[in-house]
């Protein structure tokens, strides 16, 4: 819980950041698509969140055909 909290003030985002952060613990793998449709955001929110994400070095990418996946590899690191 307290590593959520510490994650929610670095994101620096303006709406449902715990819902963010419980989204990217409980799905392995996202695309911007998957995010914005579970969320109720555009594409382009979940883009910009993604990036955030990445400068964070909370998310990682890998390319899957032609659509590019997000994961975050202490989340992949648990379920191994």
């Amino acid at each position: 819980i307290i590593a959520i909290n510490m994650l929610i003030h670095q994101l620096d985002m303006q709406i449902w950041d715990e819902k963010l952060v419980r989204f990217i613990f409980i799905h392995p793998f996202i695309s911007i698509k998957f995010m914005s449709e579970n969320l109720g955001i555009t594409r382009q929110t979940a883009s910009k969140y993604i990036k955030k994400l990445q400068e964070l070095q909370i998310l990682e990418s890998v390319d899957y055909g032609k659509t590019k996946l997000y994961y975050n590899p202490d989340f992949i690191k648990i379920l191994s």
